[in-house]
């Protein structure tokens, strides 16, 4: 188990659960800097690992927690949650509408189930739960932690309507 890592998915699971108590200013900055961290964790996790248990892992972010999740986060994020995402960058492909609030709650459902199988302390599901958040993230949330935190960069250094009325936290600045 990355402890390191681990460390870094409870902190972002935590953002995500209080992200009601943030002014959506210091919420978009503080998300942007904690995306960006991340992504460094994540990306230095191995790659090669042998899974030591048969079947799936337990899931513990049902869909009403992940539906509730994401509400929450487009209602912080208001009218910058919309974006336009690449789909692939390597291809001549269609670009698509991209959401962060989505982007971010589908990053929150896989380290929040990761947090909660490296909980329960057993060695043999830290390791597969190590395996099979690495997996996603190269597979799936990683490109959407990159969209998210390009279109959070955009939100936060280009004037919005919304800035004006927010106070800004001098400790997030």
């Amino acid at each position: 188990m990355n402890i390191e890592f681990l460390t870094v998915a409870r902190e972002y699971c935590l953002l995500i659960e209080n992200c009601p108590k943030y002014t959506p200013a210091d919420f978009r900055k503080v998300a942007a800097r904690m995306l960006a961290y991340l992504y460094v964790r994540a990306s230095v996790l191995p790659e090669d690992g042998e899974e030591l248990l048969d079947g799936d892992l337990m899931e513990y972010v049902d869909e009403f927690e992940y539906q509730n999740m994401w509400s929450q986060l487009s209602e912080k994020i208001g009218d910058d949650d919309s974006y336009i995402k690449v789909v692939d960058i390597r291809r001549d492909e269609e670009v698509a509408q991209g959401s962060i609030s989505e982007d971010m709650a589908d990053i929150y459902q896989s380290l929040k189930n990761y947090v909660m199988r490296c909980q329960m302390n057993i060695d043999d599901i830290s390791n597969d739960a190590q395996i099979l958040v690495q997996r996603e993230f190269t597979d799936f949330w990683g490109a959407s932690l990159t969209n998210a935190l390009m279109a959070l960069h955009a939100a936060n250094t280009q004037p919005s309507e919304e800035a004006d009325d927010d106070i800004a936290d001098p400790q997030f600045n």
